[in-house]
């Protein structure tokens, strides 16, 4: 794979317009864990201890390639 000439195309999103989103979806998903208030969901996703980890690592991991 790392050899390859194939070019690739990463859209990355605003982390605001991520933390809202995720902040919502985190409210109406019975399965995921209550995001507590706002606040302290920007806090957590600040930290990267959300569901799905880290966005900043997400992004770094990418822009790395």
């Amino acid at each position: 794979f790392f050899n390859s000439k194939a070019k690739v195309i990463y859209m990355g999103r605003n982390p605001r317009d991520v933390a809202v989103s995720l902040y919502h979806y985190s409210k109406i998903a019975r399965q995921l864990k209550d995001p507590g208030t706002p606040d302290q969901f920007l806090e957590n996703f600040l930290k990267g201890e959300v569901q799905f980890g880290s966005w900043f690592d997400h992004i770094k991991g990418w822009i790395r390639i």
